[in-house]
């Protein structure tokens, strides 16, 4: 896909500064260290508050630019695609597709053709076929 040098440079800027939101009181206690994160509700919270020196809160403004949002590192829109029919309504130049994982290997195999032939991008391709090609 042909990305503008703006939303490549935008891509690998984020990649390197992606901030990770870490729960409270999880460098203090074990049972919560890498759990997801938790708003805090207490009225006297200090990271609710956001005083200088605590871990950060999310917040509008750590999302990503619109027109990046929701992208796959390739730069191509992930679409799950499940059967045959759902290959047609994509457009590959801007879409890749992502292989369901509840079909069954020679389904994955026989989509997985169809779309190399039609030029379009797998994001999680079986391997057996890449290696038979």
């Amino acid at each position: 896909m042909n990305l503008s040098r703006y939303m490549q440079r935008l891509m690998k800027k984020l990649r390197v500064k992606k901030t990770r939101f870490i729960r409270v009181d999880s460098w203090r206690y074990r049972r919560l260290r890498g759990k997801s994160w938790r708003k805090p509700k207490t009225t006297k919270s200090k990271v609710r508050r956001k005083l200088k020196g605590r871990v950060p809160m999310p917040d509008p403004g750590y999302s990503s630019p619109r027109i990046i949002r929701g992208l796959h590192p390739s730069g191509y829109k992930p679409v799950l695609v499940s059967c045959f029919s759902e290959l047609s309504e994509i457009n590959p130049e801007k879409e890749a597709i992502i292989l369901s994982r509840t079909l069954s290997k020679r389904k994955k195999t026989l989509i997985q053709r169809e779309a190399f032939s039609r030029g379009i991008r797998v994001l999680n391709p079986v391997t057996s076929i890449q290696e038979a090609e």
